[in-house]
C-alpha cells in the first residue's frame, strides 16, 4: 500500500511513502523521542486504524512525525 502525503513535505505533492516506511518512521519516533506512554499507543492506534490521517496537517502528531518520513519517501 502507497499513502500519498500531503504537499507539505518538501513542497511537492508527489511524495509517496509505503505502509511499511511509515511503520519504520513511527518506530523511529517511537525509539527517539521521549513520549509517554498513552501518546505511544494514540500514535500505533492511528497507524494501525487510519494511516493516511497520521500523515495529514489535520493530525496533531503529523509535525513530530514528519522529519522521521523524509527518509522513507518515494517518488
Amino acid at each position: 500500500m502507497i499513502i500519498f502525503l500531503v504537499g507539505s513535505l518538501k513542497h511537492n505533492s508527489k511524495n509517496r511513502i509505503s505502509l511499511q516506511g511509515l511503520e519504520l518512521a513511527v518506530q523511529d519516533l517511537i525509539d527517539e523521542k521521549n513520549l509517554a506512554e498513552a501518546e505511544k499507543l494514540r500514535i500505533k492506534k492511528i497507524l494501525e486504524n487510519n494511516p493516511e490521517y497520521l500523515v495529514s496537517k489535520e493530525c496533531k502528531y503529523f509535525k513530530v512525525i514528519k522529519p522521521y518520513l523524509l527518509p522513507f519517501l518515494t517518488r
